[in-house]
Parts: structure tokens; sequence; C-alpha cells
């Protein structure tokens, strides 16, 4: 089949019984879930075994000198447990809203959205490392599809029954899409959005993001302020992918976050939008112009015949598997 866990031994793993003095497995995991109930991991910081109920999701100390485990099958990962529900059923919307029913193809968005400066604080957030799980996208068998925007905004009520991805998209994941939609499979379109916002053009590279609305102390050093900025938008856009730059303008109190590859920019646009950090009342998170600079040009330009290079590889030995 075409699912991500062909080739991965580790997943069929997950149906035999564990080795463990608590591997207790559901009779019917096979039609419910497609791991045991309870899997013993072992946790990445401290190295101590415990054991996780994949069902709520509690934890349980277990013995060290009785517990069998594998570094390589046992080390947590979304793999290894469903996807998280978020947030609670919303209840429907029935006030009308006029305009609601244009929508505008060219600049995708309905004639009743209004571009506004600010906005209202998000209410919900995402943690990829708490609330990224399997869904019925990753099972065998289910056909390709996209990541959820409701699971990147943290508000998805779904959980592992949702049809899309819940979790950050990897290398494998990248390979597998185009340019003209984004990583929520949403098609993109010529230019940007006046707002920069959205799901951005397909001529542009995409995998840069502006960052405002950030504070500096000015009670301390200027460079310990410009630090701790970096620190904090670091460790808060650091989450959804590798970022190759990151560059903080003190005198615009903006930031400029580049990621290694696009998909990971629209998960943290997405995201990100209007949450709160330490060093920020609202995010004010968008799209970057492209850098004009020649030398930028030039480094986009090999960028992406590399990009194109790897995907072609990454086909090839697919095929190659297949025979």
């Amino acid at each position: 089949c075409g699912s991500r866990f062909a080739c991965d031994p580790g997943f069929f793993a997950f149906n035999r019984v564990m080795p463990t003095a608590s591997s207790r497995v559901l009779q019917s995991c096979s039609d419910t879930l497609p791991c045991p109930q309870y899997v013993t991991f072992q946790d990445l910081a401290t190295r101590v075994p415990y054991e996780y109920d994949v069902v709520t999701g509690e934890r349980s100390e277990v013995d060290p000198e009785t517990c069998l485990f594998s570094d390589n099958l046992f080390m947590e990962s979304w793999r290894l447990r469903p996807a998280r529900v978020q947030a609670e059923k919303p209840s429907s919307n029935t006030a009308y809203v006029e305009g609601q029913e244009h929508f505008n193809i060219w600049h995708g968005k309905f004639d009743c959205d209004r571009f506004a400066s600010g906005g209202e604080p998000a209410s919900t957030k995402c943690v990829p490392s708490f609330d990224s799980g399997w869904t019925q996208a990753d099972l065998p068998g289910a056909q390709a599809t996209s990541f959820c925007l409701f699971f990147a905004r943290g508000c998805c009520h779904l959980g592992h029954t949702c049809t899309y991805y819940h979790h950050v998209p990897g290398v494998e994941d990248v390979c597998t899409m185009d340019s003209a939609h984004d990583a929520f499979g949403r098609q993109r379109f010529v230019d940007h959005r006046g707002d920069m916002r959205g799901v951005g053009s397909f001529n542009s590279d995409g995998r840069t993001l502006y960052v405002g609305g950030l504070r500096f102390d000015r009670s301390v050093p200027i460079p310990d302020a410009i630090r701790e900025v970096e620190q904090q938008v670091r460790k808060a856009f650091g989450v959804w992918g590798d970022i190759v730059n990151l560059q903080v303008i003190p005198r615009s109190a903006i930031a400029f976050v580049r990621y290694v590859h696009r998909a990971n920019a629209d998960m943290a646009l997405a995201a990100m939008a209007n949450q709160r950090l330490d060093c920020a009342e609202l995010l004010n998170v968008r799209w970057a112009f492209d850098d004009k600079n020649p030398r930028a040009v030039k480094r986009m330009r090999i960028e992406r015949a590399e990009a194109v290079e790897a995907r072609m590889s990454l086909v090839s030995s697919r095929l190659d598997n297949m025979r």
C-alpha cells in the first residue's frame, strides 16, 4: 500500500505483545487501535522507563529491573500514540454574515473578510510534542492527504479520528508535496494576499516568516535583550521545523524566521498567528517578501535545484522498491 508505514518495521511491531511485565493488549486493537493499549517508553530526558496508556494518555511508573525495551522502538514518538483531542466540538453558528456567500477566487477570501492590522489573541495553541499523534491518515491503506489546519491552531476536536495528519512535517512529507498547494492542501495563488497572510504564492520561495509585535526589555543591556528575544522566538518557532536563519531587528521590533522546508513555514504561520510570548503581547506573523539580494537569489536557486534532485531520488528509490 502507499502508507508511510509500509516499509517501517517498527509500526508492525506495535501489534505484538511488548516484552515487558505490564504489556496488556486490547482484544479489539486490530479494529480500533493499531497499537497496544499499554506501551513502555523511555523518557528522553531522564532515561527513566514508564508505561503509557494510549487510550487515556496517562503515565505510570514501571520497575526498571523487570522492564525490557529497545531504544529504537520504545522512544517517545507521535507514531506510538493517537492524536489528542485538542478542543471540544464547537457549536454550530447559524448567524448570517453579509457577504459570506461571495468568495474572491483571486485573493482567496470572502467579501466579509477584512484585513485588520490587529486582532484578538488566539484562544488555543498547539503543542506538537504533546498534541501530535497518528490519525486515520496514517493507517495502512489511507489515501494521500494533507495536514490538519485546526491541529496547527490547536483546536481540532476529532483527535485520532481526523482524516488529516496531526504531526510536524518531516522530510518524507515534504518530498510528496507540490509548490501549487500548501501543507494543508489549499491552492496557492500567483501573488501574495494583500496582508501577506493566507496560503502564499507559488512564485515565491515561501520559507521565511515575518514576525512582528516583539517587545524588548529596555532595563537590561541591548545585547542581552536581543539575546533573550531571539531565544524565545527560536523556542516558539523551532518546534515547527528546522530553522535555517533567525534574524532579530530590535530597531523595528521584528524578526525573520527562515525554515529549511516550506511546509514547516506553512505550519508555523498557522500555529503562531496571534499567539502570545513573554516578549510579545500579540504576534503578527506574515509571509516575508523575497530577498532581492543577488546572493540570496542565487542561493535560493541552488536550494530549489537541490530540493528537486532530492525529490527525484526519493521517487526513483520508491520505484525500485516496488519492483
